[in-house]
């Protein structure tokens, strides 16, 4: 069994074919913490001020 605090720990994309080539080794995925659902446009927005973040502290000094 592999257990992930976040559904996306695990991978941002592609979550079904990992599962099923766990699940192919008989290796369960459990995930601990589920999230609610979000829309496709909360995503984005962090995506993009996650991205924003990670870009201007390493160009700003510290």
């Amino acid at each position: 069994m592999i257990r992930f605090t976040q559904k996306d720990r695990l991978s941002r994309f592609g979550n079904k074919y990992l599962e099923r080539y766990f699940k192919s080794f008989d290796v369960k995925i459990e995930v601990v913490f589920e999230e609610e659902r979000k829309d496709l446009n909360e995503e984005y927005r962090d995506d993009f001020t996650s991205l924003i973040v990670s870009f201007f502290g390493k160009i700003l000094p510290s």
